[in-house]
């Protein structure tokens, strides 16, 4: 199980960088994903537990930042443009390469709204990792359609799951 006191002191860099939009709170969307993917990962030092999981994953965040990336190919968080894939992709190539995969969901409007980046890295954190083994995606989002118009949407702090009504 996960407590805050395991995160030490991360909860207020994770609830910028990585707030759950789905219907949990913040501390529960975390434990989720320390015994979906960091249970795992704790077999190599640098990880072996949710301080060092979770500090390490902000890390990566900055190596890979995708956000400046798409800052830099005029890509910005809006509640009314909208982006084609390709758009996107190009943009995140000179940072992750070939080997990413966005993901979506289609809100009430049926917009599709990119709402992660998955990126597999090797266990050196370099990207570029393709896994033949991949597990069942039990995440809420999936695959986004490439001929789709895809929006990039603002994070809202005060309404995480509805930041364009």
């Amino acid at each position: 199980t996960l407590f805050r006191s395991d995160l030490q002191d991360l909860p207020s860099e994770l609830s910028q960088h990585w707030p759950t939009f789905i219907n949990k709170t913040d501390l529960r969307f975390w434990r989720n994903e320390w015994l979906k993917h960091g249970t795992c990962a704790a077999c190599i030092e640098t990880l072996s537990s949710p301080s060092k999981y979770f500090g390490m994953a902000l890390k990566l965040r900055s190596v890979y930042n995708i956000d400046t990336a798409f800052q830099k190919a005029n890509i910005l968080p809006s509640c009314n443009k909208s982006y084609q894939y390709e758009t996107l992709q190009r943009a995140l190539l000179p940072i992750l390469g070939e080997v990413h995969e966005f993901q979506c969901i289609n809100d009430s409007q049926d917009r599709q709204i990119l709402m992660q980046v998955k990126v597999s890295l090797f266990r050196n954190f370099t990207s570029g990792c393709v896994n033949p083994l991949q597990t069942e995606n039990t995440s809420p989002y999936r695959p986004c359609v490439k001929n789709k118009e895809m929006f990039y949407f603002p994070i809202q702090q005060e309404r995480p799951r509805e930041p364009c009504p």
